[in-house]
């Protein structure tokens, strides 16, 4: 792997000539960082080879993350792949890879990522963390959408290092699993702990987000939890007390 700095505009992106376009055409393809007040995040653009005179179609855009690095692929990856262009991105969600991240990527950061990353790595207890977020909330780093999601992570998470063990602190909480209505139990139990969150399923799932990985917590996603949760999966919630319908 061969970390890539320095590419933070179309002017100073990285370009690669002879590109695939659709089936049979080629073209070049550019790629870079785009940094600013709401993190960091992956573009790249293409020309387009139809035209006789270059012409750079519309960019491509990742969404953002809070810190992020490009590379070229290396012996790790598959032989049809190496010297690729690729990126990763670092966000609040998974704050105990900070110090690795910086240690890895540094060389592709900006100092301001540099120095964010040191101060999330920093951060030895849930607190801190939150802390550090509302700090980063305050000077517009992050949104205010970004530090209410990051809340409610770090509660469910703190219930437990798995799925069962989440569960299990809510059946202790008098929080009912497989409710047939659309009411969410766990969207109700979080705004009696003060989060503002939707009402139903839909509006819980948009608001932890989906996809968001926990594997060095042994939770497999915050979005397949709750839709387990909310359809019985997690038995020893059955007898639970409370069921917000």
């Amino acid at each position: 792997m061969k970390i890539l700095s320095g590419h933070y505009s179309p002017e100073t992106s990285y370009v690669v000539d002879d590109y695939p376009y659709s089936f049979r055409l080629r073209c070049s393809i550019r790629y870079w960082l785009e940094v600013n007040k709401n993190g960091t995040r992956f573009v790249s653009q293409t020309t387009n080879p139809k035209k006789a005179y270059t012409h750079w179609n519309a960019p491509k855009k990742s969404t953002y993350c809070q810190a992020g690095a490009m590379f070229l692929k290396g012996e790790e990856a598959p032989e049809n792949e190496r010297g690729h262009v690729a990126w990763i991105g670092f966000n609040f969600y998974h704050p105990e890879t900070a110090r690795e991240f910086l240690a890895t990527y540094k060389e592709g950061l900006t100092a301001g990522e540099c120095s964010l990353l040191e101060r999330v790595a920093s951060g030895t207890t849930p607190f801190s963390y939150m802390s550090s977020l509302e700090e980063m909330w305050h000077n517009g780093k992050i949104t205010r959408g970004q530090y209410d999601k990051a809340r409610i992570i770090q509660h469910l998470v703190a219930l437990g290092r798995s799925g069962d063990e989440v569960a299990e602190s809510l059946a202790k909480l008098g929080v009912k699993g497989g409710c047939d209505s659309y009411t969410c139990p766990i969207a109700e139990y979080l705004k009696t702990k003060g989060f503002t969150v939707g009402v139903g399923r839909d509006g819980i799932l948009e608001d932890v987000g989906g996809g968001i990985s926990f594997s060095s917590l042994s939770l497999s996603g915050i979005r397949h939890f709750i839709l387990g949760f909310d359809r019985g999966k997690y038995p020893q919630c059955e007898k639970a007390r409370i069921c917000y319908e």
